[in-house]
């Protein structure tokens, strides 16, 4: 990482403080990290062009995807021995075709064989999203789910929260706006420390169509 740092192919953020020394150093592509990728022949033109802003990028957006890649990593270590075809897409991985572009959950996951596939969409929730806009994300899910075209799997939504007041608010939400429109799509609901110490494992989830209201 140093050599890498100092001849500008990555470049190492890193701030040092009383109270946070042991936070790890984050690394971004830099420049020369960038013409690499242009020499390769399978790195896509739209791709390298979103590296570009990689230096602007707010520290959200970096904690999102540092999450992400902490979930994928945990994803590939539970599933290192499962024979069952499973497969994981994120943003990135989604073609301009793809009908999921028209929801864009955060990341998705394929599982099953042939007849038996299953989509599994995810959206993360970090702290401070307004609840209005998370009963808003959730209503354009549901309408995906059951009145959009091309969509001719089974699938599910499931929800990560990271603060315990939304993850009651939405237990309490969810459950009564199933209840209401009586709408057959799956949810569930965990939090960001929840999936942090267990993956993304079903059992992690609330399922809150079988969840009764406090």
């Amino acid at each position: 990482l140093k050599d890498l740092t100092e001849k500008e192919y990555i470049t190492r953020i890193f701030k040092r403080s009383w109270t946070e020394n042991s936070v790890p150093a984050k690394y971004y592509i830099a420049k020369h990290g960038i013409r690499f990728l242009k020499m390769q022949p399978d790195c896509k033109p739209e791709y390298l062009k979103k590296l570009y802003r990689e230096k602007d990028r707010s520290q959200q957006f970096i904690d999102r995807c540092l999450f992400i890649a902490d979930i994928y990593l945990r994803y590939l270590a539970d599933n290192s021995s499962n024979t069952s075809a499973q497969s994981f897409y994120t943003q990135q991985d989604f073609t301009p075709a793809s009908i999921i572009r028209d929801i864009h959950p955060d990341f998705v996951i394929l599982r099953g064989k042939e007849d038996t596939q299953h989509f599994a969409l995810y959206q993360l929730f970090p702290e401070g999203t307004p609840r209005y806009a998370v009963r808003k994300r959730i209503e354009q899910y549901i309408t995906f789910l059951t009145e959009g075209e091309g969509i001719d799997l089974p699938a599910s939504l499931s929800l990560i929260v990271q603060t315990e007041a939304l993850y009651k608010y939405l237990i309490r939400h969810i459950h009564k706006l199933l209840e209401d429109e009586s709408i057959d799509v799956p949810i569930y609901l965990a939090t960001y420390d929840q999936v942090a110490q267990h993956g993304i494992a079903q059992s992690t989830f609330t399922n809150t169509s079988e969840t009764e209201a406090e």
